[in-house]
């Protein structure tokens, strides 16, 4: 739920705090004690740490949360994650590690910024996840990875800036559905063939923070069986000679969506993401992408 903490495992409301003196006091000392690098920012600021306008945390301070909490278990999945190299010496995957983890928290910092500026709009945006290269990554015939911080960036969404969720991939939307673990009935030959790489639920754990119904595939000839009137969407001339066609394809869904009174949002490792960064989070190749998972 929005405005909720997290202290001695148990989920507190942040607003609370202005109405009982003594929870005011647990929730100063909350933070004094688990967010030491922010005291400065802290003793200078009044509110604590929450946005009492707008009724939520402020991101900068959620942010400092995430990365005290997990920062740990990140770290050590990313040992997991990262392949080793037959000549590797010990310093430079420490080193590679580290760069990996300092891509985890651009990403991680992006997306809190871009949610906390987002859910302050009415009405209350729809927000659309890229898959590969953005949640993680499937290389040719191997498993999919999860990139370790987003189940946890996830559930701090939901409980501090709840905004709808869906997926819009150039993935189809069954082969989607089937890797989010969602029942699909029988398998056509084609696609027993096409998911002979995958396995049912594999992205399982992304399931529960979406909203089943708002699963997308971008690609043109699989958009248009959904809703013939995609084809004819009008694209400005200027963003054929500006973006990949699979932007294009992007561009036209969310222009789809948008017409039936829904405000969008994008989180994409495509270059169409750069065209209104207030909107969308674009997953810089260098910076955000997961490479580290290749």
């Amino acid at each position: 739920m929005k405005g909720q903490f997290r202290f001695e495992g148990r989920l507190i409301p942040y607003w609370l705090h202005q109405l009982d003196p003594q929870l005011a006091h647990v929730y100063e000392e909350w933070l004094r004690e688990k967010l030491p690098r922010i005291n400065r920012l802290l003793k200078t600021d009044p509110d604590l740490g929450y946005d009492k306008k707008n009724r939520m945390m402020k991101p900068e301070i959620a942010i400092e949360n995430f990365w005290f909490e997990h920062e740990a278990f990140i770290r050590n999945e990313l040992e997991k994650l990262v392949p080793h190299t037959p000549d590797e010496n010990p310093k430079k995957r420490r080193e590679v590690i580290e760069q990996a983890l300092g891509v985890e928290k651009n990403f991680v910092r992006e997306v809190f910024m871009a949610y906390s500026r987002w859910i302050k709009e009415d009405p209350r945006p729809l927000v659309l996840w890229d898959i590969d290269d953005t949640m993680g990554k499937a290389y040719g015939s191997e498993k999919w990875k999860t990139r370790p911080c987003l189940p946890l960036l996830l559930e701090d969404l939901e409980q501090f800036y709840p905004l709808e969720m869906g997926i819009d991939s150039d993935r189809t939307v069954r082969e989607t559905q089937f890797c989010l673990g969602m029942e699909i009935g029988e398998l056509t030959t084609e696609e027993q063939e096409r998911f002979k790489f995958l396995t049912h639920g594999e992205m399982g754990e992304i399931q529960k923070y979406l909203t089943s119904d708002q699963i997308y595939c971008s690609r043109l000839e699989e958009a248009a069986k959904l809703d013939e009137r995609i084809d004819l969407l009008k694209i400005p001339q200027e963003y054929y000679e500006k973006y990949s066609l699979g932007s294009i394809d992007k561009i036209r869904i969310i222009l789809w969506l948008t017409q039936q009174g829904k405000n969008v949002k994008a989180i994409d490792d495509m270059d169409f993401a750069k065209i209104k960064p207030q909107d969308n989070v674009f997953v810089d190749r260098e910076t955000m992408m997961p490479r580290f998972l290749y």
